[in-house]
């Protein structure tokens, strides 16, 4: 059996255990390991393929240096299983270009110093021991085209990126659910014992657990449905990257603006160099999204600042959407802790 197709009138489910709205790398994981659970599981997107909005515009990075617990907790089982990838999916030759080349955490203010020694000693409580502390000398020790204005850093050599669209892929093919695509959530039924199925522009879904991972249009869904769930407080916050000729060596580099003291990253990407991301709210259609010149020179002056060395020959640059808690804040400033709602704390069946 076909595991992601377009269905048909006679290859369309109408019953599934579990039912997932949204094909990005959450929804399609949250499929994978619902399958793995013995649950019979479908997951339908609206769009032609999975992975085709938000996930391939991410940064594709991962790291482990955490000061959260709470993200700690997440981050080191799930870099286990990435570098665990083939294994943990049951497909012996995929690769979803994993890269252990490092992140490295730099600051230009010296007030920060003792933040950032502090940072390392917060990562070995929470086990992440091979993060290192790193003076500004040591810094360009070991990274020679970094500038004079870098003060102090943390780096762990383990942390890295990797190929999210490869690793939505095989979460897919190494899953027991069915993936229907192009085909989209309409609504969602319910009867005196909660979710009763998924309405789709083929037909509906009998199942009574359903998973909203529709990402950017988690409240549409919602507002499809009489449950008390009630709408995501959440905001579209856009973001931009660009990409400069020549590509940047020995690792990927948290660093602040100079102009408000943002974070920025800069990693190789195909050969060339990615330096992003921006934060700037969107209220547009997700059709319409595009980097604005603005993001464009902010990315190109902050990167300058660090790496004076450097080319500073731009190539291109594209933008996605983030999904953050609404807020009267800064982007930069406001939480990304993962909210789950549920409509019953005791009996789930919308999540």
């Amino acid at each position: 059996m076909k595991q992601i197709f377009v269905p048909t009138t006679e290859s369309f489910p109408h019953e599934a255990d579990a039912v997932v709205i949204g094909g990005g790398i959450v929804g399609v994981a949250t499929a994978f390991w619902l399958s793995r659970a013995g649950l019979e599981t479908v997951l339908v997107e609206m769009r032609l393929g999975l992975s085709t909005l938000t996930t391939p515009t991410s940064i594709e990075s991962f790291r482990a240096q955490f000061t959260e617990p709470a993200m700690a907790e997440l981050a080191l089982p799930s870099i286990e299983i990435f570098e665990n990838f083939a294994e943990v999916v049951g497909i012996p030759d995929i690769d979803i270009g994993i890269h252990h080349q490092g992140y490295l955490f730099v600051t230009d203010d010296p007030a920060m110093i003792p933040d950032v020694e502090a940072a390392v000693k917060t990562h070995y409580r929470l086990g992440i021991t091979d993060s290192e502390y790193l003076t500004g000398d040591e810094v360009r020790q070991r990274f020679p085209y970094i500038s004079e204005n870098a003060v102090a850093a943390t780096f762990r050599q383990k942390d890295g990126w990797l190929s999210s669209h490869e690793a939505t892929q095989g979460f897919a093919r190494g899953s027991r659910a069915r993936f229907l695509v192009s085909t989209k959530a309409l609504g969602i039924t319910r009867d005196s014992q909660g979710v009763s199925g998924v309405e789709t522009d083929r037909g509906t879904i009998a199942t009574r657990l359903v998973v909203n991972a529709a990402g950017p249009w988690v409240n549409q869904v919602l507002s499809r449905i009489d449950s008390d769930v009630g709408e995501v407080g959440i905001d579209w916050v856009q973001g931009t990257h660009v990409i400069v000729k020549g590509e940047i060596t020995q690792g990927i580099y948290y660093i602040e603006s100079p102009d408000d003291g943002r974070a920025v990253f800069v990693m190789p990407w195909y050969g060339n160099t990615m330096i992003g991301t921006t934060e700037t709210l969107y209220q547009g259609r997700l059709a319409e999204i595009h980097p604005l010149q603005s993001e464009i020179d902010y990315l190109l002056r902050t990167y300058s600042y660090y790496f004076p060395q450097r080319s500073v020959e731009f190539l291109d640059a594209f933008a996605g959407v983030r999904v953050l808690p609404a807020s009267e804040s800064n982007p930069f400033q406001r939480s990304r802790d993962t909210i789950l709602k549920v409509d019953d704390e005791n009996n789930p069946t919308l999540l």
